[in-house]
C-alpha cells in the first residue's frame, strides 16, 4: 500500500511493556505541568484477540490550526503538532475491538481514531489538554486566547507523510476545515439590528449589498428568506430597475455589492443565482445541502416549482386568458408531481426534502404556494395537496420565514 514506505514504531515502542526511551516517572514540561505521573508499565497489555505481531504505525505528521472569526482578519495559528505514531491502539486493533461484540462493519464505514496526543504540550490533541482543563489559555497569533472554541473560529486539520531517509515524495489528505457557527443562528427580535451587512470568508469580503426587484415578486420573497437565513435582513431593497439598454427587459431581481478590499462592483441576476452566492459566501444557515443525492433531489423540486411559477406568471399576460385550461392543467399536474415527490422524501422530517431544517426547496415552495393562492380564477384547491400544506405550516413556524412575509 502507499503508506508502507512510511511505517515506523509507535511512540510506545511496544504494548504492555516499558515505553521506548521512557523512565518510570511522568514527564515534566518546562511550564511545570506533570503529564505523566505513572510508570510506563501501566500501559495495558492487549487481550489475545487484539495482539498484533506487526504492531507499529505510520509516520503521519498531523497539525491543527485555529483561525479566529473572519471579522478579525487574523491569520491561522498552529496549536497542535503531533504524529499518528503517538496512537497507542492501531486502527486494526480499534476495528477488531469495535466489531468483536457483533457490530456489523461494512465497506465505506468511517472510523475515527479519537484524540492523538504526544508527550510534549505542543502535541496535545485536544483543547482540554492544551489549556490544561481551562487553566492555561492557548494564545493565538492575533493576541486573543482560547480555552475552548468560540463562535466563528475555524479549525483546520492537515496530515501528511514527509519524505525521509532518502524517500522521495509526500502523501497527504490535504486540508480538512470547518467553522463553528452560533448555536442559535436565527434572527429573533431580541437579537437587535445587525449593523454590518458585510459578508465573506477570511479571504474575500463584500459590502453595500442592495436588492432591486418588483414588490411582492416570487423572486423577492425567495431572496428575503435567504437573507433572513444569513442574518442579513437589513440589506436595502430598491425598486426594480429599468432595462439595461438596447431594449432589454429588466431583470426580475438583481443583487449588487462591492468587494470590500478592491471596491470592485458586482452584480448577480436571478433569485437562484443570488441565493447560491449567499449560501457559498455567508456563514449563516445553509440552504443548499452538500450531500450529492440530497442536493440533486432539492434541485429536482426547485425545477418543478420554477416551472409552476412561470405558468402562474404567464396567466398575468394580457394575451393569455385568466383561466387558460392548458396552463391551469399544467400547474395542477406539476403540483401533484411535487406532492408525490415530497411525500416520498420527507419521512418523519418537517421540511420539503426530508431535512430537519429548511433548504432551497422550502425557500422556493412557500412563494410558489403564495402565487398560486393569489392568482384569481385558477380554481386550484391547495388543500388537495396535504404534504405541501404540512411543509408550508413548518416553514411558517420557522424564524427565517416569520419576518419575511411570504
Amino acid at each position: 500500500m502507499a503508506l508502507d514506505a512510511f511505517r515506523c514504531r509507535t511512540s510506545a515502542g511496544s504494548q504492555g511493556g516499558p515505553r521506548t526511551g521512557e523512565g518510570g516517572g511522568g514527564t515534566e514540561l518546562s511550564e511545570g505541568i506533570d503529564v505523566g505521573g505513572s510508570s510506563a508499565g501501566d500501559d495495558p497489555t492487549p487481550l489475545e484477540y487484539l495482539r498484533d505481531s506487526r504492531y507499529g504505525s505510520y509516520d503521519v505528521e498531523l497539525t491543527v490550526d485555529i483561525r479566529p472569526s473572519p471579522s478579525s482578519r487574523a491569520a491561522s495559528t498552529t496549536v497542535c503538532q503531533t504524529n499518528l505514531s503517538n496512537l497507542y491502539w492501531t486502527p486494526a486493533q480499534q476495528l477488531a475491538h469495535h466489531s468483536v461484540t457483533g457490530c456489523a462493519m461494512r465497506p465505506g464505514d468511517l472510523l475515527a481514531s479519537g484524540t492523538i496526543s504526544g508527550r510534549g504540550r505542543e502535541s496535545f490533541g485536544s483543547l482540554l489538554e492544551l489549556s490544561w482543563k481551562g487553566t492555561r489559555p492557548v494564545e493565538l497569533g492575533d493576541g486573543s486566547s482560547r480555552t475552548f472554541l468560540e463562535d466563528g473560529d475555524e479549525v483546520i486539520m492537515r496530515g501528511w507523510c514527509e519524505a525521509r531517509s532518502g524517500l522521495v515524495g509526500r502523501v497527504g489528505f490535504g486540508e480538512c476545515s470547518a467553522r463553528v457557527l452560533p448555536a442559535d443562528p436565527y434572527p429573533y427580535e431580541s437579537a437587535g439590528p445587525i449593523c454590518d451587512n458585510t459578508i465573506g470568508s477570511s479571504e474575500i469580503r463584500y459590502e453595500d449589498l442592495k436588492v432591486r426587484s418588483s414588490s411582492g415578486s416570487t423572486s423577492l420573497l425567495r431572496v428575503r428568506v435567504a437573507l433572513a437565513a444569513k442574518r442579513l435582513e437589513d440589506v436595502e431593497e430598491l425598486p426594480q430597475e429599468d432595462g439595461r439598454g438596447g431594449g432589454d427587459q429588466p431583470s426580475e431581481i438583481v443583487l449588487t455589492f462591492r468587494d470590500a478590499q478592491s471596491s470592485e462592483a458586482h452584480r448577480i441576476e436571478g433569485s437562484l443565482a443570488i441565493i447560491e452566492f449567499l449560501d457559498v459566501w455567508n456563514q449563516g444557515g445553509r440552504l443548499i445541502p452538500t450531500e450529492p443525492v440530497t442536493r440533486a433531489r432539492m434541485r429536482e423540486v426547485v425545477f418543478l416549482l420554477d416551472s409552476i411559477d412561470a405558468d402562474v406568471t404567464a396567466l398575468a399576460n394580457d394575451n393569455v386568458p385568466a383561466s387558460s385550461p392548458a396552463i391551469v392543467g399544467r400547474i395542477k399536474s406539476r403540483l401533484a408531481t411535487v406532492e408525490g415527490t415530497l411525500t416520498g422524501l420527507r419521512g418523519d422530517a418537517s421540511f420539503a426534502i426530508g431535512t430537519f431544517g429548511p433548504t432551497l426547496a422550502d425557500v422556493c415552495l412557500l412563494p410558489t404556494l403564495v402565487g398560486v393562492r393569489g392568482r384569481q380564477g385558477l380554481g386550484i384547491d391547495l388543500a388537495s395537496y396535504p404534504t405541501l400544506m404540512k411543509v408550508e405550516d413548518a416553514c411558517r413556524c420557522h424564524p427565517w420565514f416569520c419576518t419575511t412575509g411570504p
